[in-house]
């Protein structure tokens, strides 16, 4: 707990000036996590070794959070599209090889979440006028949920979420859900970022939320069928960056989309 608290003082300031102050130094910041995650993953998956499947799943997932604030949601797409027949053809062309099936389909499930998805947060904060907070509204979701969820469920909770994550509990899901709503909303309206309709909003903030908790319950998953605790070792007392970053793969995108959908107006 000790290396874990001393890690947040550390990192979560400038983390959290690069999210303020937005432009390149963000997007470099986010390839860097989406690279690096995206080696996490496919590790964890190959047992711990690496190949050359690395050679191209580390730079692709890292590609997009950079081309998101060059082009947009438009060049993500095109980038997605692009580089896809890199990876089913010559899965296909070698597919009497045992498991290349689902070596091709762990590369491409490595891209898409890592780096397709978890650029979102870039698009957030480039996408609308109001993104310098939205930014740090969707990591305070994120982070408060998480902790709402680990203190309440420590103290009251009782019944089990899933085998996946046997710590996790029905009570401390509910009651973090409830808490990251709560922080993220209040820091909304500190930052100035738009709110009304209310309700809207706030709805916004709880599905983004839901599919946060979802995205981590996938993890375990994978890290289950792997055998690992963690995905990595890169932050003290935290794990990996796909430990740290799990729920804003699914939590991002799912924000966007609402707030792009939803009427929301000053």
């Amino acid at each position: 707990m000790v290396a874990r608290v001393l890690a947040a003082f550390v990192l979560g300031p400038p983390f959290l000036y690069v999210l303020w102050y937005g432009g390149w130094p963000l997007a470099i910041l986010f390839s860097a996590i989406s690279g690096i995650a995206s080696w996490e993953m496919v590790k964890m998956e190959q047992n711990g070794t690496t190949g050359p499947r690395m050679l191209l799943t580390i730079p692709w997932a890292a590609a997009f959070p950079l081309v998101y604030h060059w082009k947009g949601l438009e060049g993500g797409a095109i980038l997605l599209g692009a580089v896809l027949p890199l990876v089913v053809l010559p899965a296909i062309k070698r597919g009497e090889t045992e498991g290349e099936g689902r070596a091709a389909a762990f590369t491409v499930l490595a891209v898409v979440l890592c780096g397709f998805l978890l650029g979102f947060t870039v698009l957030l904060r480039t996408s609308f006028s109001d993104g310098q907070g939205l930014i740090l509204v969707l990591v305070g979701l994120v982070w408060a949920q998480d902790t709402g969820a680990y203190f309440i469920g420590t103290a009251i909770g009782k019944h089990k979420l899933s085998k996946l994550s046997p710590k996790k509990s029905w009570e401390g899901t509910i009651s973090g859900l409830i808490v990251g709503v709560a922080v993220a909303y209040g820091m909304a309206h500190f930052l100035g970022v738009t709110t009304t309709p209310v309700h809207l909003f706030v709805l916004a903030l709880a599905f983004a939320g839901i599919a946060g908790q979802l995205g981590d319950l996938f993890e375990s998953l994978i890290k289950r069928d792997a055998g690992v605790k963690d995905s990595g070792h890169l932050i003290p007392g935290h794990g990996g960056l796909l430990d740290r970053f799990d729920s804003m793969c699914s939590a991002a995108p799912i924000l966007y989309f609402f707030l792009k959908v939803l009427p929301l107006s000053k």
